[in-house]
């Protein structure tokens, strides 16, 4: 740094844009349960027009992935959820009910969606088709949904919860 920059400050202006749940973009943050989590990747989902976002959280204690779609049915228009990777195999065909870490889940819904971005640092294909299979338990538990999603060869299940944005902080990556 040179003694002119020092003095007078250095004037390259930085653009911070504002984010909201459906605007999120790779190097931004998120603030939820007193963590900072990076936002390392994202997949845009479509099933037949209905669409909805994944958003690849990563943390120093934990990584986590944020779901966000817009719903006629919610109260705020907006359906968010947190999942967390299950440990668990799941092989075909994929049962209309499932038990995960002594919790029950029985099949809400199940389809296919394109992906049509897949960013970030994910690894896989750019584009294709995603088959899902959502859950939910009828017992009180703290994880009500379970979902399944089959990546060509590759089934991962994840156990997740509602999130409401008031509980969640946004920041944009500085960009120049």
């Amino acid at each position: 740094m040179s003694f002119f920059s020092w003095l007078f400050g250095n004037k390259k202006k930085e653009k911070v844009e504002k984010r909201n749940i459906l605007t999120l973009q790779i190097d931004d943050s998120v603030v939820y349960d007193d963590e900072t989590f990076l936002v390392i990747g994202k997949i845009t989902y479509n099933d037949s027009g209905y669409k909805w976002y994944g958003y690849h959280l990563k943390g120093h204690k934990r990584n986590l992935w944020l779901s966000a779609s817009l719903e006629e049915d919610v109260k705020d228009g907006i359906e968010i959820g947190m999942y967390e990777k299950v440990a668990q195999e799941v092989t075909l065909p994929i049962p209309k009910k499932v038990s995960v870490e002594n919790v029950t889940y029985f099949l809400e819904e199940k389809g296919k969606a394109r992906f049509t971005h897949n960013k970030g640092k994910l690894g896989g294909v750019e584009t294709g088709v995603v088959e899902y299979w959502d859950y939910e338990s009828d017992d009180d538990t703290i994880y009500p949904y379970v979902s399944i999603e089959k990546w060509g060869d590759f089934i991962e299940i994840s156990k997740g919860y509602d999130v409401y944005e008031h509980e969640l902080k946004f920041k944009a990556a500085v960009t120049e």
